[in-house]
């Protein structure tokens, strides 16, 4: 009997792994859209573009690339900002010359997209990314959004269906959950030593 029990909870949880990967927030109006890049971009890009053009904010940022975009409503397009030239250009030296001390690509996108909201003036944004990422954006960003004031929403790209067993069936989407609990684990302990901050 307390082999069967054991077997099943470990069944259980094995089933329901994805279900904890993950999170979103409740939809509501922010400043801005941060994208965060990906290997299903076009499903995460084309999600936040929604997001803006259905009113829920002006801006779209896209740290990785150092992209600000807003959206004209009258045009009906995105129109690049000037001011992303010189920031874009900052980052990508500072992250190619490896001033961010962090041992984490996420973290960084959302220092960078952190400070893109501090020089527009912006209190708040809406995150977007695939379902299964979201739940360490929002570990990450409650470590390190907690002096700053802003308010972030979290926004999954696609279909988030909850409890879908058959994924065990799918070698891509075991070998994608897999990594990002191995990445929750990694994130855990770089934030115990601190390892992630700004030298620029």
């Amino acid at each position: 009997m307390p082999l069967l029990i054991s077997t099943t909870f470990l069944i259980a949880t094995y089933l329901f792994m994805p279900v904890y990967l993950q999170s979103s927030t409740p939809r509501d109006k922010a400043d801005a859209v941060i994208l965060m890049v990906g290997y299903d971009n076009e499903m995460r890009r084309s999600a936040a573009k929604s997001l803006v053009k259905q009113g829920y904010a002006r801006y779209l940022l896209i740290p990785a690339n150092g992209k600000i975009l807003l959206y004209d409503r009258e045009k009906q397009r995105f129109q690049p900002i000037k001011a992303a030239t010189p920031l874009k250009r900052k980052w990508v030296h500072q992250w190619q010359m490896g001033e961010f001390k962090c041992p984490e690509n996420t973290q960084i996108e959302l220092m960078m997209g952190m400070e893109m909201m501090d020089r527009l003036g912006l209190k708040s944004a809406i995150v977007v990314s695939s379902p299964y990422h979201m739940r360490r954006i929002r570990m990450i960003l409650d470590h390190i959004n907690r002096d700053s004031g802003k308010r972030f929403l979290l926004a999954p790209a696609g279909d988030s269906h909850g409890f879908d067993p058959k994924w065990v069936f799918d070698k891509d989407k075991i070998e994608w959950i897999f990594l990002e609990y191995a990445k929750i684990i990694w994130f855990q302990a770089y934030r115990s030593l601190d390892l992630c901050s700004s030298s620029g």
